[in-house]
């Protein structure tokens, strides 16, 4: 009797853990997901935003380097801004649509994807601002 009722004990002990791992793992899936949802909006609007820069990037550039007396230093400057503000637009624009493919792969492999898009956005950041902050100073002192 003794043993019945251990083993019946151990059976509903372990039923209760088998659905609680259940439990976890459709928390964990629902969180990966809304994460990943947030971080797709925010690279689209980031994506937006970086094709507005760029165009305006090329609209502006063009006008500072023909119409005015501008340093050698900074013409150089202002063309390598262009380039590189397009390179970054086209290779986000890439990174984006193959993560958009890969709807079949796994949330944690979607959400490690994602994690090195946002490292890109990051440093392409960093990069950008670099760049911009000579001829910021440039245009606040001449």
């Amino acid at each position: 009797m003794e043993f019945e009722d251990l083993k019946k004990a151990w059976d509903e002990l372990n039923l209760r853990i088998t659905r609680n791992e259940l439990t976890n793992q459709k928390i964990l899936s629902e969180m990966l997901m809304q994460r990943k949802e947030s971080a797709e909006q925010y690279f689209s609007r980031w994506r937006k935003a970086s094709i507005v820069a760029t165009l305006f990037v090329w609209s502006v550039v063009p006008y500072l380097l023909f119409t005015r007396n501008t340093p050698l230093g900074i013409s150089v400057l202002l063309l390598l801004v262009m380039l590189v503000s397009t390179v970054i637009t086209a290779v986000s624009h890439i990174k984006w649509k193959k993560i958009l493919k890969w709807e079949n792969i796994d949330i944690e492999k979607q959400t490690q994807y994602i994690l090195g898009y946002k490292i890109f956005v990051k440093c392409s950041y960093i990069i950008i601002y670099i760049l911009i902050l000579p001829i910021v100073v440039y245009a606040y002192y001449y």
